[in-house]
């Protein structure tokens, strides 16, 4: 079994019809007893080195409206209200980064009535984030399943069309991050959710373990994401503070009275409500005065730290799509991938990259490739993708 190419889903009991597995494009069945180690994103730290786990706190993929009670089956928002999405790739990114040596899996609990598009979005965000999905049918959806309803029948037959081209393109998938904003995750729980929000506001962030931290360029990495984290051990403080010393906005937070990231270099040129701004080197310390509490609003607080005009990819007129920015090491410049959560779209909405780029080819299951108009706006690649229903790729070079 691949654990990172199969399609695999977990299976037990009756014996599967092998034409309802090709159907499904199902590669792999995995008994609930195989040798993977089901646990908490928390828990991920106690599994050992060589073993396979699958992180199973993520969410039902999808989206629900603000002041409803989530129906899984809904994926329109309201006119005048922004969805809320429910994804889960930033736990790929999270365990990529803290467990390298092993594939990243998730195994999400498929609730009652939710498979319909959940099913289909479990195992699409896995992939374009980099790893993996041990996808779960709910009971009554593998009862109408077997029976040969058709909803069932047809939400089956559009997960293997799905699969197929996930497998055709795999070689697009697990590139790195563009670095522009990088964010540092540990098992403490509190990072993860960080990078959830930061991820679903596209702030796009390149995920990196406290006791991975790269070395500085100052030249891609604007700004170093470093709250939620326990205080990281000396060597880890060092490098996060040669962030700032070589141009770089360190983001931290206030937590006891000597807070880590204290340095007499620090000097401090600006005061806000909630934080402050210093100066070290030839960049900044961001500090909040107390822990943050608001994930989502300080998501949006990054993306004005690096700016607008900076950030590696921003999406308009398009509240449930959530999108990645990568750089592949042969090929396209950059690879634009786009996750839709919500209602497939029949009409166009547009992106920008960073970067000045030519040409633009948008990848989608069960279409040719097709060359689509790439626009110079300053230092960025403005580009109008047609249409949308699931996952695309939009190849920049």
């Amino acid at each position: 079994m691949n654990w990172l190419t199969d399609t695999i889903l977990r299976w037990d009991g009756a014996p599967l019809a092998n034409a309802l597995k090709a159907q499904g494009g199902v590669s792999a069945l995995l008994a609930q007893d195989a040798q993977v180690r089901y646990v908490t994103w928390v828990d991920s730290a106690k599994a050992g080195p060589r073993e396979t786990v699958a992180v199973t706190d993520g969410t039902w993929p999808g989206i629900q409206r603000a002041g409803r009670p989530r129906n899984p089956d809904d994926f329109v928002a309201a006119a005048s209200r922004l969805p809320w999405v429910d994804a889960n790739g930033y736990l790929i990114s999270c365990l990529r980064a803290v467990r390298p040596e092993q594939p990243a899996l998730l195994a999400p609990a498929a609730k009652e009535g939710s498979a319909s598009a959940g099913l289909e979005l479990s195992l699409i965000e896995s992939r374009v984030w980099g790893g993996n999905c041990l996808l779960g049918l709910p009971p009554d959806f593998r009862q109408t399943l077997i029976s040969g309803q058709a909803k069932a029948v047809d939400t089956w037959n559009r997960l293997g069309r799905t699969a197929k081209w996930l497998n055709e393109n795999q070689q697009l998938f697990g590139h790195p991050v563009v670095p522009t904003i990088t964010q540092v995750v540990d098992t403490t729980g509190e990072s993860a959710e960080f990078c959830n929000l930061m991820t679903r506001q596209i702030a796009t962030p390149a995920v990196v373990a406290a006791h991975r931290i790269p070395p500085p360029a100052p030249d891609r990495i604007l700004a170093v994401v470093a709250v939620g984290i326990a205080d990281p051990a000396p060597p880890a403080r060092a490098a996060l503070l040669n962030h700032a010393r070589a141009g770089a906005s360190l983001v931290v937070e206030t937590r006891g009275a000597n807070p880590w990231w204290q340095t007499k270099e620090l000097k401090l040129v600006r005061k806000e409500d909630d934080r402050d701004f210093h100066t070290l080197g030839k960049g900044q310390i961001i500090a909040y005065h107390t822990a943050v509490e608001d994930p989502s609003e300080f998501g949006l607080d990054v993306i004005d730290i690096v700016t607008h005009k900076r950030r590696a990819l921003r999406i308009w007129d398009a509240p449930a799509v959530v999108g990645l920015i990568t750089t592949p090491p042969t090929g396209a410049k950059v690879l634009v991938h786009l996750v839709n959560y919500g209602e497939p779209r029949d009409y166009d909405f547009p992106f920008r990259a960073q970067g000045v780029y030519l040409k633009a080819t948008l990848l989608r299951p069960g279409k040719a490739p097709e060359e689509i108009k790439a626009v110079k706006r300053a230092a960025t690649t403005e580009v109008r993708v047609p249409s949308l229903e699931r996952v695309a790729i939009v190849a920049l070079s």
